[in-house]
């Protein structure tokens, strides 16, 4: 058999297996223009293949929709620097609004988003995926009339940093949703979680959903005593909740929703960091999220991290601009989450990124790193990483009373890497060693000779004589 007479259904399989394995939007192309027939085959199911235009601001738009059939439309600003012989291309394919299936709009100058406004006032009726974001603080604000006010067939909204006053209208449209992300949200722009959940009630499809607000000021209103939440909102089919912002609206989002396929928790805290019992709550009657036996602190000069190893889906960061308050709000999570750090038997605190000037050794109180310390009752090892051992070795060396069996009461060994039997990191953590001899609950100090990965197993030790 030659190519020639393999028949219609046979090409059309081909060209399924090789327009999916490719994952390009052009791909089609290259089969197009083989021969007649080919092309043929390929237009007679422009459905099943997905075939799509794709329309950017460096292609000759108006001359390209005129030699190819009326395929859907992609539309993607693919420059950070547009002339107006680009923006003219990406309106001229803005003009076919009932085959505009996709649009990417990220980081366009003003111009264009403000040509782009004018010419979205009315129904997309067959856009499914929306990413429109400005890095541009002045960038224009979108009215009300926005795609004639609702998006009843998007699927995937990706928002970033352009002011919507009518954004939570749009969101109540738009039920369909399977990925949401919005981000950097200007407090202009603020939705309450109350009014967030009414807006997510009715996306029973959503798998994915993003909240990213831009500063930690957007809290929700507290001076008025709320009623406990009853009933909550169950969200079937969301795998993966992304959050950013400030606690208290994490902690009254959370309550109000029930999320039972939820596999990936991803949170990061900005600003001071106050109680979160309801997001134990949450956790716990997450049934995607096991148990692990070692937990990672990963210390960064703006954020501290905490991850479970192996990982169980949970990940949490808090974003404060020192050591301190890092050490101090985490110690804060910690106790609220202890009863998931119970099970813990490793510790582990990495700085590899930290610029430790000196005199930052006096920035954290002993006291701070003993309050981080306390929610790690099953923890028989700790990890220190090189430039966290003279931190963590004043807050050992204050533990030389009943309190040296208070603080990691399980605690059987204490590794730190580049230890030196004359180095101060020995000296400052004699007396916590003494301490827990005499208190029946004794401590060996090994030294980490060698990281093998961050988040993978550490290499050889040995004990210090």
């Amino acid at each position: 058999m030659t190519i020639d007479t393999i028949p219609d259904d046979v090409l059309l399989e081909i060209f399924s297996l090789y327009v999916y394995e490719v994952k390009d939007v052009d791909a089609w192309h290259t089969l197009a223009h083989v021969c007649r027939s080919w092309r043929n085959v390929l237009f007679i199911s422009p459905r099943r293949l997905k075939l799509r235009l794709l329309c950017t601001n460096r292609r000759p738009v108006k001359e390209m929709l005129d030699v190819w059939p009326a395929l859907p439309i992609i539309i993607k600003d693919s420059a950070t620097i547009l002339q107006a012989k680009g923006a003219d291309n990406i309106i001229a394919a803005l003009e076919h609004r009932d085959r505009v299936c996709e649009i990417i709009l990220w980081g366009s100058s003003r111009s264009l988003l403000e040509r782009f406004v004018a010419m979205t006032q009315e129904p997309f009726p067959a856009l499914t995926s929306l990413c429109l974001g400005s890095t541009d603080q002045f960038a224009p604000v979108i009215p009300d009339s926005f795609l004639g006010g609702s998006a009843p067939r998007l699927r995937s909204l990706v928002w970033a940093q352009i002011r919507f006053p009518a954004l939570q209208e749009l969101l109540l449209s738009a039920s369909h949703l399977v990925h949401l992300d919005l981000r950097n949200i200007p407090n202009s722009e603020y939705i309450s979680p109350e009014a967030m959940v009414a807006c997510l009630s009715g996306m029973s499809r959503l798998k994915t959903f993003h909240l990213r607000y831009l500063s930690s000021r957007s809290r929700p209103d507290r001076t008025t005593q709320r009623p406990a939440v009853l009933t909550r909102t169950v969200l079937p089919a969301l795998t993966l909740l992304g959050f950013q912002g400030a606690s208290e609206y994490l902690e009254e989002l959370v309550a109000q929703v029930d999320t039972p396929t939820l596999l990936t928790l991803s949170i990061t805290f900005t600003g001071v960091t106050f109680r979160i019992p309801r997001l134990y709550q949450f956790i716990n009657r997450t049934e995607g999220f096991k148990p692990s036996d070692r937990v990672v602190f990963d210390f960064y000069a703006t954020n501290i991290d905490l991850k479970f190893m192996p990982s169980n889906g949970f990940e949490l960061s808090i974003r404060r601009p020192n050591l301190s308050g890092q050490v101090s709000s985490m110690a804060i999570v910690c106790r609220e989450l202890s009863p998931l750090l119970s099970r813990v038997e490793r510790l582990d605190l990495l700085g590899k990124r930290l610029d430790l000037r000196p005199g930052w050794q006096d920035v954290v109180d002993p006291m701070q790193w003993q309050e981080l310390f306390h929610s790690f009752i099953a923890v028989q090892g700790l990890y220190v990483s090189k430039k966290l051992g003279p931190l963590i070795s004043p807050a050992l060396q204050a533990l030389t009373d009943e309190r040296a069996a208070e603080v990691l009461p399980s605690l059987l060994y204490l590794f730190f890497e580049g230890f030196r039997p004359s180095g101060r990191v020995h000296e400052d953590t004699k007396p916590f060693v003494t301490a827990r001899q005499q208190s029946a609950f004794p401590v060996a100090v090994l030294r980490w000779v060698r990281e093998l990965d961050g988040y993978s197993e550490f290499g050889d030790w040995e004990v210090d004589d």
